[in-house]
């Protein structure tokens, strides 16, 4: 083997190798980008049912608009923008973690975790009144895939 070839042979033998570098990088960024996309929606998760069960008065209004049924309007102007806010706040949440999961952050095993299926906030009337009027804030995908899986929200 002359020296030209041998440079050729070491050439390659760099270029495989550096290939090889950047998978292993692509591959360690991706489970990076996956673990934070998890991180993020706990947070929020948990920023969001923080603001609930600490605040006694904010628990008990959306305990009596989700459980009990109680039409918005037999609450006052500042606690019907309270329970506008915590609706599109688990919106948003809900959002984020179904529009991750579609692009393969999140793994389908962790978004029943957050309530897509089963939620007595989505199947509630209330929460039927409210999505009417806020559907369109969200992507159209996911007004689409919750509204398949709770049809009463369906306009």
């Amino acid at each position: 083997m002359g020296k030209k070839e041998l440079r050729e042979s070491v050439g390659l033998l760099a270029i495989v190798l550096s290939l090889l570098f950047v998978g292993i990088e692509m591959r360690q960024n991706n489970i990076i980008a996956r673990a934070s996309a998890i991180n993020e929606l706990a947070t929020n998760q948990r920023e969001w049912l923080l603001g609930v069960v600490t605040d006694s008065e904010l628990s008990s209004i959306w305990g009596e608009y989700v459980f009990n049924a109680v039409p918005e309007e037999s609450f006052n102007r500042r606690d019907q923008t309270r329970l506008a806010g915590l609706q599109q706040a688990l919106g948003i949440n809900m959002e984020n973690a179904f529009l991750q999961r579609e692009l393969g952050l999140l793994p389908d095993e962790l978004s029943d975790l957050y309530h897509f299926s089963g939620s007595p906030v989505f199947s509630s009337e209330n929460f039927a009144a409210f999505w009417s009027n806020e559907r369109y804030r969200y992507h159209p995908t996911f007004v689409a895939a919750l509204e398949q899986e709770y049809p009463g929200l369906r306009e």
